[in-house]
């Protein structure tokens, strides 16, 4: 009798445990918002608002619906012959991000051949600098960064702006940002933002340095080589 007893509570015990376990695991959410992208020509000149570059972008989430509203820009970057790429975010109510890219045509807002207000045409050597800059969009640094990422063979490609950070206790870390940009001989880089993957514990709230590891997948299963990242919370 006892052991019947025993039985029933054991299997009681089981039932109260799985039925909690299926609410936890519902109310689990790590899905990110979806953020769809329009092929449209879009034209950005620098310095102007964001307000030209959210046409034809909305976002979804599961969860939270329609989040087209809440897409922002968090990063624009040149390239050669006039383009640019344009890095769009949207955050869920769980803190999952969404991300999408798209390329849109850019100008910096400089008329190379425009004369100046006292007629002078503008000197080709200082054109472009701004007061306490020691160099013009075109030197070594500002063009390694407009260089394409190719794929290597089949597999995708990823490359880091840094190679480390150092944020204070408290303090905010966004791990995409440090992303320069991925590539693969198939997929878009709208699928290959899902796919970055950055490994590693961290505490931002805690003293400390983090070896972390930056790669990225394709739809295929090839992975990139692995990008070391140090990040220190002072």
């Amino acid at each position: 009798m006892k052991e019947r007893l025993l039985a029933l509570a054991l299997a009681a015990g089981s039932a109260v445990l799985a039925v909690v376990s299926f609410f936890l695991y519902a109310g689990h959410d790590d899905k990110p918002p979806e953020i769809v992208v329009k092929e449209m020509e879009i034209s950005y000149t620098d310095g102007d608002d964001y307000s030209g570059l959210l046409k034809g972008v909305s976002a979804e989430d599961d969860r939270d619906g329609d989040l087209s509203d809440a897409v922002f820009v968090y990063k624009i970057v040149p390239l050669e012959n006039g383009k640019a790429v344009v890095y769009y975010g949207v955050m869920d109510s769980n803190r999952n991000v969404g991300t999408a890219v798209r390329k849109v045509k850019f100008a910096t807002g400089i008329q190379a051949d425009a004369p100046d207000e006292s007629g002078d045409m503008p000197d080709e050597k200082t054109e472009g600098k701004k007061d306490g800059e020691d160099h013009t969009p075109g030197d070594k640094d500002e063009a390694s960064d407009s260089e394409e990422l190719k794929p290597d063979g089949v597999r995708p490609v990823i490359a880091l702006n840094a190679d480390n950070a150092q944020i204070k206790a408290g303090g905010v870390f966004d791990a995409l940002s440090y992303v320069k940009g991925v590539a693969d001989d198939k997929d878009d880089q709208n699928t290959l933002y899902r796919h970055i993957h950055v490994d590693g514990q961290y505490d931002i709230n805690t003293a400390g340095t983090y070896e972390l590891r930056f790669y990225v997948s394709d739809s295929e299963g090839n992975t990139s080589d692995v990008k070391a990242f140090s990040l220190t919370v002072q």
